[in-house]
């Protein structure tokens, strides 16, 4: 046999898998600055596509993307429920895979201490004949990570991309104290996200 034609045939193959690594690489970094979906944590309803809240009162803030965010409070809103945000009851994947869902949180006048403040979640929802919620994916946001200014803090999860979804963010009540803290939600989006193994 031919070794030239063998290294040829190899350097073909080699050169194949580095420009579709390439074209995907590139995909994947202009998908993961787009958002699939965005919600307004201020926005308040009771149907699919509606962040409902458990928690708190829609404030103006000019630091926020619409100008308003929801602030978490101690009086509940008589939905029985323990999470300052949660929703939408929608599927924004639409197909398996990995994604990232960043909430935009302020927090003034938490010491710099590793108490765990707020539990962000993705969570599958019951949906038709389903009947089990599932988190598929959770951080815990610690008292250290939280500023007066809004950070990102994103949940990176696996989706099968059938169902409804959750994005909730629970205020532990231990380490709020209202005379002093403050927390404010701004936005939660949705994005893509490509784990760098997948690019291979």
């Amino acid at each position: 046999m031919n070794p030239e034609l063998i290294i040829s045939a190899l350097g073909g193959g080699v050169g194949a898998l580095i420009l579709r690594s390439s074209i995907k690489g590139i995909g994947a970094l202009g998908a993961r600055w787009r958002p699939i979906a965005s919600y307004a944590c201020s926005d308040t309803g009771t149907g699919p596509g509606d962040i409902r809240h458990g928690f708190g009162t829609r404030v103006d803030d000019t630091n926020a993307n619409n100008a308003q965010a929801w602030e978490h409070t101690t009086t509940t809103l008589g939905t029985a429920r323990e999470h300052t945000i949660y929703g939408p009851y929608l599927n924004d994947f639409g197909r398996a895979g990995s994604y990232r869902v960043r909430f935009m949180i302020y927090g003034s006048g938490f010491p710099p201490t590793n108490d765990p403040v707020i539990a962000l979640d993705v969570v599958q929802s019951p949906f038709a004949t389903q009947r089990d919620m599932t988190i598929i994916g959770q951080r815990i946001v610690r008292s250290r990570e939280l500023r007066a200014s809004y950070r990102p803090f994103n949940v990176y999860c696996y989706a099968a991309g059938t169902s409804v979804y959750e994005y909730r963010a629970r205020v532990f009540p231990e380490y709020f104290k209202p005379q002093r803290n403050t927390v404010r939600f701004d936005r939660i989006s949705v994005y893509r996200h490509f784990p760098i193994w997948d690019i291979f």
